[in-house]
């Protein structure tokens, strides 16, 4: 089964929910509140009128998981404090931190060891795993507390798929010199 799409979108969400109940153990004293509802519905719409021209079933994994988090992000299901995380003072000045870096992880776990199909047929397997700089995550974490599926699919698709490229560099397209368009 995998982390995010599966057939039935009630495994999804238990999936998600066990998700972040580990992530909650680890990063509060407390259990952080879901509105299974709103996960439930964010999840049962990802497949409707999902933008990529050929639909959820040959979109990649780069815009299903964009989809998930910009949605998770607009609706906010979790709610309650990250008090482990607050402690280390990482996030402090962004308020309301807590479904943007929870969405984020769960977007960049489903992305580990994800196979990709590139343009010439061949399936790649991104193997190694995705990292960032401490900075780069507080100002993810800050530009996701405002996105939404419409506003922010295509950035976000663009932005994990750069991601896995800098880790996993065999799955990149080939490289095309942009300079060439303004000289």
């Amino acid at each position: 089964m995998r982390l995010l799409f599966n057939t039935d979108p009630d495994d999804d969400v238990r999936i998600v929910l066990g998700i972040i109940d580990g992530f909650a153990k680890k990063s509060s004293s407390s259990e952080l509140d879901v509105n299974d509802s709103k996960l439930l519905s964010l999840i049962r719409y990802l497949p409707t009128d999902f933008p990529h021209k050929d639909g959820i079933q040959n979109a990649s994994v780069f815009k299903k998981i964009s989809m998930f988090v910009a949605s998770f992000c607009a609706e906010r299901p979790v709610l309650g404090k990250l008090d482990k995380i607050d402690q280390m003072g990482i996030f402090n000045d962004i308020p309301q931190y807590e479904n943007a870096l929870i969405a984020l992880l769960i977007g960049l776990n489903a992305l580990q060891g994800a196979e990709i199909r590139r343009g010439d047929g061949r399936t790649v397997t991104l193997t190694q795993p995705i990292t960032m700089s401490k900075h780069s995550l507080v100002d993810v974490v800050d530009a996701l507390i405002s996105a939404t599926p419409v506003a922010s699919f295509k950035l976000l698709t663009i932005f994990f798929e750069q991601l896995c490229y800098k880790t996993n560099p065999d799955a990149q397209y080939p490289s095309f010199p942009v300079s060439q368009l303004i000289t």
